[in-house]
């Protein structure tokens, strides 16, 4: 992705973390408490905490081409670690205080079914964690959902969302099926000439 596009063009680029350090302000978390970005890439955000000198840092990407942006631009001797690897199979060594992400465990959760999150939930550091992030979560997922529909401008695209819907909260089948079916019909019905 970063390697087609500027670092500030995605559409999760935040330029500043100003609720994150809200959070950790509130949260207590010290400068040496250990800090994981998942999926941090080359995002800024390992920038601003070595501005508020942390020294127990970790960022890890699925791409080392993204990491080296910022390796680059923080500098080698940066108090942190740079981890190319895929987090599905990414086995955590240490435990982290505070763990930061860009909605990756949303994906891990829906695609993947979080098979190897068990682990991580035997820690209370990171029970914490989802516990707080449950409510951020959901509104993630309303405040996506809401632009998401407006878009929806044709009939069978309706239907869809109907079908969804009733698969979802009224049948309370799960959620990979859903995004599977749902996928598929759009693709077919795009295929056939459908509008889109």
């Amino acid at each position: 992705m970063y390697e087609r596009s500027e670092t500030d063009s995605v559409s999760w680029y935040e330029p500043e973390a100003v609720v994150y350090f809200q959070l950790v302000d509130i949260l207590g978390i010290t400068t040496d408490a250990g800090v994981i970005d998942v999926g941090g890439g080359a995002s800024v955000l390992v920038d601003a905490l070595l501005q508020r000198s942390f020294t127990n840092l970790t960022v890890l990407d699925i791409s080392d081409s993204v990491l080296q942006v910022s390796r680059e631009r923080v500098g080698t001797d940066a108090p942190v670690t740079w981890i190319a690897h895929d987090l599905l199979t990414w086995e955590v060594k240490r435990s982290y205080d505070l763990w930061h992400d860009r909605a990756v465990f949303h994906f891990i959760f829906i695609i993947a079914g979080a098979s190897h999150v068990d682990r991580l939930r035997t820690d209370s550091r990171i029970q914490a964690f989802f516990v707080g992030a449950g409510s951020a979560a959901i509104g993630a997922i309303a405040g996506s959902a809401i632009p998401l529909g407006l878009e929806l401008a044709h009939q069978w695209q309706l239907g869809v969302l109907a079908l969804s819907a009733i698969w979802l909260l009224a049948l309370r089948r799960g959620v990979v099926m859903a995004l599977i079916a749902a996928g598929g019909i759009g693709a077919t019905a795009t295929l056939v000439g459908a509008p889109s």
